[in-house]
């Protein structure tokens, strides 16, 4: 419960400690929170990596699993589109869309992404749709869109 409380507190490296420790020792289904726990510390930790690393520690039930994959995955799409690795980013878009639908935040980043990997007519759908629901950024974005196709057709 200690972990619990620091994950709270948003004491994400302190939690790990203590979930680590968790995995350690009590029954399954102590060691189960603990390593749940551990990977939902790693992601606000921003280690993605290491939180889907976590996640194998022990068995999960099916809500916890999707939960925790939707988790690493936004977390890695957007360590890869602020490192600007847009294929990447579209591909695990991809993988969580499976799972979810598409926030708004993340909608915006596969438009820029598909932007910038010279996709326009992509990006141009991604940002309508988003443009349709009176979202400002995407009516912008949308007008530099249009400016990127004008270009490439001339």
């Amino acid at each position: 419960s200690q972990a619990w409380r620091l994950l709270q507190l948003d004491r994400g490296a302190e939690a790990a400690a203590a979930f680590r420790e968790g995995l350690t020792r009590g029954s399954a289904a102590e060691r189960e929170d603990a390593a749940y726990g551990l990977a939902l510390a790693y992601v606000r930790l921003g280690l993605p990596v290491e939180a889907d690393h976590a996640a194998t520690l022990a068995p999960q039930s099916r809500a916890r699993n999707q939960a925790l994959r939707l988790s690493i995955l936004t977390e890695r799409i957007r360590q890869e589109y602020d490192s600007g690795r847009y294929r990447e980013t579209i591909i695990d878009l991809d993988a969580r869309a499976a799972i979810a639908p598409d926030t708004v935040d993340l909608m915006t980043e596969r438009g820029w992404s598909y932007y910038h990997l010279d996709r326009y007519d992509e990006a141009r759908r991604v940002f309508e749709g988003l443009a349709a629901t009176g979202n400002e950024d995407a009516k912008s974005a949308l007008g530099v869109t249009e400016a990127a196709l004008k270009r490439r057709k001339n």
